[in-house]
């Protein structure tokens, strides 16, 4: 079964909340571990979440990733649309319902399309500081 979202975003999303946690840069060998994610693919993460403006770098002795504080608010929705992974539950409901004629009497699309603003509704709600881990460094 396809994701609905696939393994980058859920890697940028589990890096963001992993540095809400932290005040200071984080070296980026403690992420890697920490979030079992390999060294190339956090790279790519970190390139795309500073190309988005999301986290910042810092290079040096001192240096490593740090969240841009604006975001530390931001709800998952928001993440999501920042980092293009926008999805529809079905093809019933991409490109504005235009894909098929049957959308107006059809069960299924209601269905699909209900469930599209649950998820929606959902991740609408909840922050990245709401899903800091308690007790894991």
């Amino acid at each position: 079964m396809k994701s609905i979202i696939n393994k980058e975003t859920d890697y940028a999303i589990r890096l963001l909340i992993k540095l809400v946690q932290f005040n200071e840069p984080v070296n980026m060998n403690y992420l890697s571990k920490n979030l079992y994610i390999n060294r190339p693919m956090l790279i790519k993460i970190i390139q795309i979440l500073k190309a988005k403006n999301l986290i910042f770098t810092k290079k040096g002795k001192n240096g490593g990733i740090i969240i841009n504080k604006k975001y530390i608010h931001i709800n998952i929705y928001e993440i999501l649309q920042k980092l293009g992974n926008e999805f529809d539950v079905s093809c019933c409901n991409s490109f504005g319902g235009k894909c098929c004629k049957l959308k107006s009497i059809c069960m299924a699309s209601k269905l699909f399309n209900e469930c599209k603003t649950l998820i929606d509704d959902k991740l609408q709600q909840v922050q990245l500081k709401d899903l800091v881990y308690e007790n894991i460094n």
